[in-house]
């Protein structure tokens, strides 16, 4: 497969403020919203949870 057309499954702070546009301070309070998952030092959750989170504002 080519790296360009992966797709991420778990998504770090910098996933979501590229994903979101937002800054640090508002990507890492997203993420520790959605229960992350601990790997070494770093949180992720899966991309499918951010996808959902997003979805559950543009249906109300």
């Amino acid at each position: 497969m080519n790296a360009s057309t992966t797709e991420k499954e778990l998504l770090c702070v910098k996933d979501i403020m590229k994903r979101l546009n937002v800054g640090r301070n508002s990507a890492t309070e997203i993420m520790h919203k959605l229960n992350p998952e601990k790997i070494g030092k770093r949180y992720y959750i899966p991309k499918q949870t951010l996808e959902n989170w997003v979805t559950s504002f543009a249906t109300k």
